[in-house]
């Protein structure tokens, strides 16, 4: 299971880098890459019984979804690879549900503050208002630093790193 994390970690700083270009082809670019990682880190945490982790990335989920589907120049071709894609995410999801017998699922503080601080900041950042703008990236900055920290506690070494990236940038 380190490959969804790896995969995870590296698609999601590819679209960051490709968001920092604020360009449409790029905004677009970098939801299909959002929408990779966290298909593949929302695996990674049900894999690992992280209850806020995964709601964190069901929510990021749907966000790259209506991302992909706004910046795309063609919509219905979008549509159409998104339920292919969705259709073999659930067959896996499936397959990973019916393997994970000795999982034990956990809510810990920790977790809920810096997944509640980051969905928080993705809907700040949403926002028109500059004030609020701001105050999404201190909540990603936080919720990043609490990352960091429950990375270490729990062996996850490529989300380490990224959110480590994430911080930094």
């Amino acid at each position: 299971m380190y490959a969804l994390e790896i995969f995870g970690a590296i698609f999601s700083i590819l679209g960051a880098w490709q968001m920092s270009y604020a360009q449409k082809e790029y905004l677009y670019n970098a939801f299909i890459l959002f929408f990779l990682s966290n298909s593949a880190l929302l695996l990674f945490f049900l894999v690992n019984g992280k209850i806020p982790l995964i709601i964190q990335f069901v929510f990021f989920l749907i966000t790259s979804i209506l991302g992909i589907i706004r910046m795309s120049n063609n919509r219905e071709k979008s549509i159409k690879y998104l339920y292919i894609y969705l259709s073999i995410f659930t067959l896996l999801l499936i397959g990973i549900v019916f393997q994970i017998k000795e999982t034990s699922f956990e809510i810990q503080t920790i977790d809920m503050i810096a997944s509640f601080m980051a969905i928080l900041g993705s809907l700040l950042l949403s926002s028109f208002d500059y004030i609020k703008r701001n105050l999404a990236f201190t909540m990603f900055i936080l919720a990043d630093l609490l990352f960091v920290y429950i990375a270490i506690t729990n062996g996850f070494y490529f989300f380490l790193l990224q959110s480590l990236f994430f911080v930094i940038t």
